[in-house]
């Protein structure tokens, strides 16, 4: 038995490995802390500054050193504890999450576009094709005096064109890589074709100058829809802030949007429900918890001391949502449909956990992934919860 278990240990060891190895992307930008460079800091991060440490990796090119360096004093244990503190939201002071290097994600469209075909009554021709861009201003302000902290811009060609002939390029390639609708992985997205393949396009996160969240965006090909080609923008609480949306059509630029993000002042939904987690987290966690005992836990808080009303099943996917992101864990909303058995597999995912962007019609869930390659679901309401084990 001892064996068996070393040998498992040594099995689950070596798969860690190949995974941190293969997580390396190529992120628009370097944050302090953010060793496996796929844009943002998380408990993996802290992971591969341990087998460093170990020299069960090796630092190859000093890219761990550079951003895993986080008291300038080397690498350390101190390291990882200061980004389990951060993941944590304990200020130590230190600038974890800081942007370190820009602009290093390479993008097959031009970084700075030439200059756009003049717009007469509404509407731009391209290659012979007319596209309505009536809807795409030149500029597009979101801040307190909108009703809505959203907004959607909708490219309306004169004849169907294929998925891959437009390209939305969001702040000139500079963002936090989310998801890409090309990618396998994701063929139970709520994105999809008619045959089944997946939608062209990407969500992504564009952060400010000073690394605050600023607006999630949306820059795909929407099967099914009336006016399919689409950049669907969300303005978050940050610091004011610039980034240009650019249309293209088979590399040649349609229009250019510069959106503008100014919600400081904004007391929006997030913030509120950002509050009210916290409250949760700070009244059922207690350090000597696990991740999965704490999300139980705050699954079985929100059964006890809401009602339905209070929090629906919407609410408890993205409180829960919150909370393991608070964790450092990856998740992912799910909405497995109108459906009255909540048991039922058939679903559809999104990682947007800002804002109910996708209006289920039934029932929603939340998926946790868990560094042990174990992934839960999480069906959480007011009087009733529901933890099982995803395949």
């Amino acid at each position: 038995m001892r064996r068996l278990i070393t040998g498992l240990t040594a099995l689950f060891l070596l798969l860690s490995i190949i995974l941190i190895s293969t997580v390396i992307t190529s992120a628009a930008v370097r944050r302090k802390g953010d060793v496996d460079l796929d844009g943002e800091v998380t408990i993996i991060d802290a992971t591969v500054i341990q087998r460093v440490l170990v020299e069960m990796i090796e630092d190859t090119d000093g890219h761990i050193l550079r951003y895993g360096d986080i008291d300038g004093g080397g690498l350390s244990i101190m390291d990882v504890t200061f980004i389990q503190r951060y993941l944590a939201q304990m200020n130590d002071g230190y600038p974890i999450g800081n942007i370190v290097d820009e602009d290093l994600q390479p993008t097959e469209k031009p970084t700075e576009p030439d200059t756009a075909p003049p717009v007469v009554n509404g509407k731009v021709t391209v290659d012979g094709v007319t596209f309505d861009v009536s809807d795409i201003p030149d500029t597009l302000v979101i801040d307190n005096s909108e009703s809505s902290v959203s907004r959607t811009l909708m490219l309306i060609p004169d004849r169907t064109l294929e998925p891959e002939d437009i390209f939305i390029q969001v702040n000139n390639g500079s963002y936090d890589y989310k998801i890409d609708y090309a990618d396998d992985r994701f063929k139970e997205s709520y994105l999809m074709t008619k045959n089944g393949k997946i939608a062209h396009g990407y969500d992504c996160l564009v952060r400010n100058e000073k690394g605050e969240e600023a607006a999630w965006v949306a820059a795909h090909y929407a099967s099914g829809m009336f006016y399919p080609f689409r950049a669907n923008v969300w303005g978050l609480k940050c610091e004011k802030t610039s980034f240009p949306l650019d249309f293209y059509y088979k590399d040649k630029l349609i229009k250019r949007c510069i959106v503008t993000i100014d919600l400081i002042e904004n007391k929006s939904t997030i913030e509120k429900r950002l509050t009210e987690i916290r409250k949760i987290e700070k009244a059922c966690w207690t350090d000597s918890m696990t991740d999965k005992e704490k999300l139980k836990a705050f699954s079985k808080y929100i059964e006890a001391n809401y009602s339905y009303s209070q929090v629906m099943c919407v609410d408890g996917a993205v409180y829960v949502a919150f909370a393991a992101r608070d964790l450092g864990l990856t998740s992912m909303l799910m909405y497995p449909g109108g459906e009255e058995n909540p048991s039922r597999d058939h679903n559809t995912v999104t990682y947007n956990i800002y804002y109910d962007t996708v209006k289920p019609g039934g029932h929603c869930a939340c998926l946790v992934y868990y560094p042990d390659g174990s992934t839960l679901r999480y069906d959480v309401e007011g009087g009733s919860q529901w933890i099982r084990v995803y395949n």
